[in-house]
């Protein structure tokens, strides 16, 4: 059964074009949800940025502390992993290290951050979305499940490659911008349950 679907299903545009290029098949994108009710909208930032994910090799974390140790920018991680210790080592004063925190208490940070910085390549990244549901805009490295979910210039910014130089540039970019927080809300609630929910339907009932 595996080998003749009746259609292929893939949680963004990046991996339907995987799957297309492997199994020479016609897939169908079709990204996760986020549950707004999780997250509370806000339209004041204040003057720090926030990144939230495990602190793997893959996540380049490594960039990203490198990239506010130069800037000087005050810069929250949240999330755990195998490369806490080394990050922290790596990081100066300006760099804050929570650790795992429970959403209720992580949600505060994503509503109130000036921007979610994200540095790595994901097949979908559900916590890209988290932060526009909050009205707070991405700047994230313009590859993979990044390019479904946020609209350059309207709900964040990207960088091109995963160098210092790139990201500073983005940063930069960025900074010297306006964003409407409401307008990053209301595109978030495309990727809502219900939403999910009816194209999936939809899917199955073609």
């Amino acid at each position: 059964m595996a080998q003749k679907p009746t259609k292929i299903i893939a949680v963004s545009d990046f991996v339907s074009d995987w799957a297309k290029n492997k199994y020479k098949r016609e897939c169908i994108t079709l990204n996760p949800p986020v549950n707004i009710d999780d997250f509370e909208y806000q339209n004041v930032k204040e003057d720090f940025y926030v990144s939230v994910g495990r602190l793997e090799p893959y996540k380049r974390y490594d960039l990203l502390i490198d990239v506010f140790n130069q800037l000087g920018k005050k810069l929250v991680i949240i999330g755990d992993g195998s490369l806490m210790e080394s990050l922290k080592k790596r990081a100066k004063k300006n760099i804050e290290f929570k650790g795992y925190l429970f959403p209720e208490q992580s949600k505060y940070f994503l509503k109130n951050a000036r921007a979610f910085v994200f540095c790595g390549k994901e097949d979908f990244g559900i916590a890209l979305l988290e932060p526009q549901v909050c009205g707070t805009p991405v700047i994230a490295y313009k590859a993979g499940g990044a390019l479904d979910t946020v609209i350059e210039n309207d709900t964040g910014v990207f960088f091109s490659e995963q160098t210092i130089p790139s990201l500073i540039s983005g940063i930069e970019h960025f900074e010297k911008m306006s964003f409407d927080c409401l307008l990053i809300r209301k595109h978030s609630e495309s990727f809502s349950i219900p939403s999910f929910q009816s194209k999936f339907q939809y899917l199955v009932s073609e």
